[in-house]
């Protein structure tokens, strides 16, 4: 694929997405890149965004941060690969948990997807809204910009209904998609990378044109990156 083709669409390895997500780089190339399991082949969830070898596109980060959350509470992966498949073709969108309609009709979605698979208990637990409530309820819909056809554009990572916050962004139009502060477009790595060194802050703040107070958000983000490697 010609680099023309990429701009736009977020860049990622594998390692990079699961450090940014906060999974382990196993977990992910599982979800992402398919798998083995008693001798059984088995695809990844959904066709990726970016068919270069190892690299993974904006909209398949978002997806895969959604399959995590979907994960912690308690939806298997059989379920879950349901319930793309079925997303898929309601909303015609290759990424479907990510898209702002999902966030109404997910559960319609992962209920059928549950009776499908036959999970009884998951059954239940959806019908009592339990799952996408404690989903969707959460920060993630509120950390996502979204286009005018309900396609997700941006993703601001320490944004959420009780904290508002939109210093850091996510977005496949900058930098290929890495975190960065949303106004100044500076690597929130390239900040952190230079306060591991000791550099003070307001040093740090003056070589790169940004408030401390840029510097010390960017810090805390990419410290909250660092429990999984």
């Amino acid at each position: 694929m010609a680099m023309s083709e990429l701009v736009g669409k977020g860049l990622y390895s594998a390692r990079e997405a699961a450090h940014i997500i906060r999974v382990p780089a196993a977990t992910l190339r599982r979800w992402m890149f398919g798998y083995q399991s008693k001798g059984v082949e088995y695809d990844g969830l959904w066709e990726r965004e970016i068919h270069e070898p190892g690299v993974i596109g904006f909209h398949d980060l978002l997806e895969l941060k959604l399959v995590h959350e979907f994960r912690q509470h308690g939806l298997s992966l059989a379920v879950i690969r349901e319930a793309a498949r079925i997303a898929r073709e309601e909303f015609g969108t290759s990424y479907p948990f990510a898209r702002q309609h999902f966030h109404t009709d997910g559960k319609k979605v992962f209920l059928e997807a549950a009776e499908q698979v036959g999970d009884t208990h998951l059954v239940d637990v959806i019908s009592k809204q339990y799952v996408m409530e404690q989903v969707y309820r959460s920060s993630f819909l509120a950390s996502i910009d979204y286009s005018s056809i309900g396609d997700a554009e941006r993703w601001y990572p320490m944004n959420d209904d009780h904290h508002p916050d939109k210093s850091i962004v996510l977005d496949p139009k900058r930098a290929f998609g890495k975190p960065i502060l949303t106004e100044s477009g500076v690597s929130t790595r390239v900040l952190y990378d230079a306060y591991r060194l000791s550099e003070p802050v307001e040093v740090i703040a003056a070589n790169y044109a940004i408030t401390p107070e840029a510097v010390k958000q960017a810090v805390l983000y990419e410290l909250q990156l660092q429990d999984v490697a």
